[in-house]
């Protein structure tokens, strides 16, 4: 069975189904939207799906905007020299 959010399919509650519904919501997409929906709006049936790396839900201003892109930036540039590598 497939992995999704890090559980098995059949294990999701009702909200996480409905949210992996959604056309055009990837597994990227579905721990970003619940990590904004429980940290920035105390959505609590939006916990389980919150990743353990920061998102876009961990922004609260310009300045932690910044710092979530630069390490994003740096994140992807670690990636792709381990693909290059490879």
């Amino acid at each position: 069975m497939p992995r999704v959010c890090g559980r098995r399919r059949g294990t999701r509650t009702a909200f996480a189904q409905n949210i992996a519904a959604l056309p055009g919501l990837g597994d990227m997409k579905i721990k970003s939207l619940g990590a904004v929906l429980f940290k920035r709006f105390g959505v609590q049936a939006a916990r389980e799906l919150v990743p353990w790396h920061p998102t876009l839900g961990d922004v609260d201003s310009p300045r932690a905007l910044e710092d979530y892109q630069a390490a994003k930036r740096v994140h992807k540039a670690e990636w792709a020299k381990v693909r290059a590598g490879s």
